[in-house]
Formats: C-alpha cells, sequence, structure tokens
C-alpha cells in the first residue's frame, strides 16, 4: 500500500480522508542554521518520511493479508496523521537550534542554542520508572502501539572505556517520541 509519493521535490500524502502536501522549499528555511545544503537536507527529510509511511503501509498490508478481518482505513489515516504531526514538529524543534560551524563562531549566542537545543532533545529524556526507557517501554504504551516502529530520530550514544586487560563498551539507544 503507497501512502506517500515524492515527486518533483512535493511529498504527497493520501490515506483515507486525511492528504497533505509538503513542499521541500516549504521545509527548507528550517534547515538554513543546521546545515550548508538546507535544499538536500529537505529533499532527505521528505523522502524518509515517505519512506516511513510507505513502510508502515506494507506493514497494514502484511498484517491484512495474515489477518481473517481487513484492518480499518481509519487506522492508516490516523498513524499517517500522527506520524505527519510529529514530523512537523521535530522540524520545527531542529529549525530553532543552531549549528556554530554554519552560524559562524563570533557572536554564537551558547546559551540562547544550549536552551533550544535542549528543549529540541526534550523527547527524548523520556523516564520510565526511574531510569531511562528502554524501546519496548518506550514504545508500550497503548498510545505508542499502532506505530512503535516508525518514531523519527534516534540516538545512540556510545561509550567505550578500556580496563588493564579488556574493553568495555556501554551502548544506549533512545527513541524520541
Amino acid at each position: 500500500m503507497k501512502i506517500a509519493a515524492l515527486e518533483n521535490n512535493i511529498l504527497a500524502i493520501v490515506a483515507g480522508t486525511f492528504a497533505a502536501t509538503i513542499a521541500a522549499e516549504d521545509i527548507e528555511p528550517q534547515f538554513h542554521a543546521l546545515t550548508h545544503f538546507p535544499d538536500r537536507r529537505a529533499r532527505s527529510e521528505l523522502a524518509h518520511l515517505a519512506e516511513r509511511l510507505n513502510q508502515f503501509g506494507a506493514y497494514v498490508v502484511e498484517l491484512w493479508n495474515k489477518a481473517c478481518e481487513p484492518i480499518s482505513e481509519a487506522e492508516i489515516e490516523a498513524f499517517a496523521r500522527r506520524h505527519v504531526d510529529l514530523t512537523r514538529r521535530y522540524w520545527a524543534a531542529e529549525g530553532r537550534c543552531m549549528n556554530w560551524f554554519i552560524t559562524g563562531p563570533a557572536g554564537f549566542p551558547v546559551a540562547r542554542n544550549e536552551k533550544r537545543m535542549r528543549i529540541s532533545a526534550a523527547p527524548s529524556q523520556r523516564r520510565v520508572r526511574g531510569g531511562w526507557a528502554t524501546p519496548t517501554e518506550a514504545t508500550a504504551s497503548p498510545s505508542n502501539r499502532r506505530c512503535c516502529m516508525w518514531f523519527l530520530p534516534l540516538s545512540i550514544t556510545l561509550d567505550v572505556k578500556r580496563t588493564r586487560t579488556t574493553w568495555q563498551v556501554r551502548i544506549r539507544v533512545q527513541f524520541w517520541l
């Protein structure tokens, strides 16, 4: 099932009664302070969004073939609507952050940018029962059940520590909800 199609830098999304069109030049300004090539970043973000939506559509078709009764179009529509909304919020949060390599080091607003980056990263700081959320805990709530595989950003932290005889590697994966 194809939910999204990307042609001429315009993403068209149709799922049930939900329809949206997102052009690369509409989201390009959100990446001006993040990369030297905001047009490339906008195109890649649209391509990734289309890929995630179409992967979900393929997953639903697979479930549909296994199930005895069809999955309602309302589920697909609700997922697409929510996923596009979350993606746009992510783009807006990222657009408020700056990369000093792009904007230049002179007069760079460090404190303001750190605050914006904390706000942008706040969804990844979700805590479950006093510790960091594991992928299964982060997606186990009923509101996340339908879209557990297709969340947006993923943060991977790798810490390597050398002892006298061995290497210790700690990997922390955070899903942004």
